[in-house]
């Protein structure tokens, strides 16, 4: 019996060391892969600000194209309501001119 208890510590004994030194195995192995986490980690937000940085620029591009439009519009509308003035004057004129040589 006494031999059996002696094997039965000495087992206990190789699995807790077996344990230990996985153990100890798992932790030099967690800062590689901490650090591998880490790398990963500034690589996907140097890309994410990269993309924001490219979606704030597409943006402004957008917004000046939109202001350009409606300078060109609001333009075109100065351009029409100042001819259709001037060919409403014309036509005043014309209409005064024929009046007076008709006295």
């Amino acid at each position: 019996m006494q031999k059996y208890i002696q094997e039965e510590e000495k087992r206990k004994e190789k699995e807790e060391k077996a344990k230990q030194e996985e153990e100890e195995k798992t932790k030099l192995k967690e800062p590689e892969g901490a650090a591998e986490d880490l790398a990963l980690k500034e690589m996907t937000e140097a890309t994410a600000r990269e993309e924001l940085r490219k979606a704030k620029q597409h943006d402004r591009e957008k917004l000046c194209n939109i202001g350009r439009a409606l300078a060109v519009l609001a333009s075109a509308s100065v351009c029409s309501y100042t001819i259709s003035i001037f060919h409403l004057v014309t036509i005043h004129v014309d209409s005064n001119n024929s009046v007076a040589m008709e006295h």
